[in-house]
């Protein structure tokens, strides 16, 4: 086709189009139907001369470049929570919770900005008409509009009124709204399904950010309903995120955010990549129960909601009755497996969302179970809690005793926290790590540092110098994060791709998993268990007297139940060779105590020595 020939079919769509506009004689309850407050008219049935609409397709507008169609003749006006849910107008005036204004966004003009307030309540945004409108010839259709916020992110809520008491039921968007704007499709059939009568409809839109959004603003334009012209929304691509019915690891973004297998002055001693079917258990045992764990938890913890899903580990809190608790989560740990001292901890994540939802990776002194908690000491690599736009943010922390060991329970804890530049941690994967050494540990997420704690020679923070075990656990509710409310979108889910332990030069992979499981390494392994037994029994004997689990308002707090575990899972292994184990075991209990005898016999035993010296050099001097 020439490009005379494409000006002309244009002029020819065009002049249609013109013909339609003027010869349709629109009915004055076509005009009020369709056309805009500004007094423009247009007729029901638009011909497309471009564009993604179909011939014949038919749209009612609600909003479009800052104005209400006339169809909806009383304008904006909002519900309000704060209020008994009663309605406000002229820009949220006697709204508590909600205000808006027409305000300019780049290359559309006008758009419609509305404000929440952060004070736990809800209020509803709504375009109004008199006189309720029959739609049915929109059953089967599409509700759309554009959608962004001016900060954070939120998920969505909407409904469409009828005629009271009819109303849709709330309809939520699947993925949460962020600062670049979106295209939202909601399904009529959907609205239908859930009690809308489309023939007595009374609102285009009302609107509203899901609970939890601790204060936001959003911005909408480009409201319509779309007449079905056999025109199906495509189904959505998988979302990305750690949330929702299915774990799509392909939407998980942070693909750049890894680390490596190798630094300067240091060995990898033990790591775990998840590659197996399911979990190890010569690395990881499960705390399990329900009890609260010291912070008033709502969930409880067993094995069935950790699982290995392509090469990573996944903890997945769901909202399900289980024994005597409304949640279910996992917690696993390396106690009694494999341990660490000084040296760097990268622990690639992807983090969960939702009010109430707190993930954690950190740790415990490997003494516990001895000791008791604050007393063993804690590291917290990082916690997050969800809900408030919080997702943003995370901490690190470390846990002691005033003190030490020898004084009563004195809890303290202290520690910094560092935020996304954009975007939330429930977006993909980052590396969250630690470096130990004995006066420090500092805390970086991508290898950024963001907070150092110095480690001195007191008694208070002697745990710090001591090997501690990892715990990666996601809780639900606690006085820290607070419950899970409407906005809470269940399951949820902590992603792992793997957990690297590296110590500072080492003569041997400290802690890895022996490949010779015979006879003499399980000799080694019971001798080693029997001396580490003296070894406790020793520093029983000096007066330590172990401490217990009290809890802490914004912390997860170990297992009372692992208290009574074998001690000699609470030793870590500090070779690979189990016979060498035994030999630093033995060296730990075997120093003999210098007396005067023993003195004295060493002295003789040199003195005898000199004596054959010196006899053989005579011997070699006269041959």
């Amino acid at each position: 086709m020439t490009e005379l020939t494409k000006l002309g079919a244009v002029f020819v769509r065009c002049i249609a189009t013109v013909f339609l506009l003027h010869t349709a004689a629109p009915s004055a309850e076509i005009e009020d139907e369709v056309g805009f407050n500004a007094g423009i008219s247009l007729p029901l049935l638009i011909v497309a001369a471009s564009g993604n609409s179909e011939q014949g397709e038919e749209v009612l507008e609600v909003l479009n470049n800052g104005r209400v169609a006339s169809t909806w003749d009383r304008g904006i006006a909002a519900w309000d929570q704060a209020i008994g849910f009663g309605s406000c107008g002229n820009g949220g005036a006697g709204c508590p919770t909600v205000d808006w204004e027409w305000a300019d966004a780049d290359g559309r003009g006008q758009v419609l900005q509305a404000t929440w307030a952060d004070n736990g309540q809800e209020a509803g945004v709504y375009f109004e008409t008199s006189d309720s409108v029959d739609l049915s010839r929109f059953d089967g259709g599409t509700i759309e509009f554009d959608l962004r916020t001016r900060g954070g992110s939120s998920a969505v809520m909407m409904k469409i009124d009828c005629v009271y008491p009819c109303r849709s039921d709330d309809w939520r968007s699947p993925e949460r709204i962020g600062q670049e704007w979106q295209r939202v499709i909601v399904s009529i059939d959907t609205l239908v399904a859930n009690n809308l009568d489309l023939t007595t409809i009374s609102t285009g839109l009302v609107f509203w950010p899901a609970a939890g959004h601790g204060g936001i603003t959003l911005e909408i334009d480009n409201v319509l309903w779309r007449a079905d012209t056999g025109y199906q929304p495509p189904d959505p691509e998988p979302t990305g995120g750690t949330g929702g019915d299915t774990l799509n690891l392909d939407g998980l973004n942070g693909e750049n955010n890894t680390s490596p297998m190798t630094y300067p002055g240091m060995v990898l001693a033990w790591s775990d990549e998840f590659d197996g079917p399911s979990l190890d258990g010569r690395l990881w045992n499960h705390d399990v129960g329900g009890w609260g764990w010291g912070n008033d938890e709502s969930q409880y913890y067993r094995p069935e909601n950790t699982s290995i899903q392509e090469g990573h580990l996944v903890i997945t809190a769901k909202e399900e009755f289980y024994g005597g608790r409304d949640y279910t989560s996992s917690r696993i740990k390396t106690e009694g497996a494999r341990s660490f001292t000084y040296g760097r901890v990268d622990i690639r994540a992807a983090l969960p969302r939702g009010q109430g939802i707190w993930p954690a990776l950190w740790a415990l002194g490997s003494n516990f179970s001895e000791v008791g908690w604050p007393y063993c000491g804690e590291i917290d690599i990082m916690e997050m809690i969800g809900g408030s736009n919080r997702e943003a943010e995370v901490h690190g922390t470390v846990h002691w005793n005033i003190g030490g060991l020898n004084a009563p329970y004195s809890h303290t804890y202290i520690g910094g926290k560092t935020q996304k530049a954009s975007g939330d941690f429930g977006d993909g994967f980052n590396v969250f790590s630690i470096i130990r050494t004995e006066d420090r540990i500092e805390w970086r997420v991508n290898d950024e540092p963001y907070y150092s704690f110095a480690i001195d020679d007191s008694a208070s923070l002697a745990p710090f110098r001591e090997p501690f075990f990892l715990i990666f656990n996601v809780a639900v509710g606690g006085r820290w994060p607070g419950y899970p409310d409407g906005s809470t979108e269940f399951p949820q889910r902590l992603v792992v791709d793997y957990v690297r332990i590296f110590e500072v030069g080492s003569d041997g992979p400290i802690g890895s998993v022996p490949d010779d499981d015979g006879a003499a390494s399980d000799e080694a392994s019971t001798r080693f268990a029997q001396l580490t037994e003296s070894v406790t029994s020793v520093r029983s004997n000096s007066g330590v007297v172990p401490g217990t689990s009290i809890g802490d308002p914004r912390q997860a707090v170990a297992s009372k139940d692992v208290a009574t575990k074998d001690v000699s899972t609470a030793v870590s292994m500090k070779s690979y060779d189990p016979e060498a184990r035994v030999e630093r075991a033995a060296s730990a209990v075997s120093i003999p105590t210098l007396t005067p005898s023993v003195l004295a016999l060493g002295v003789l035993a040199l003195l005898a020595l000199a004596s054959q010296y010196f006899d053989t050099l005579g011997q070699y001097r006269k041959g």
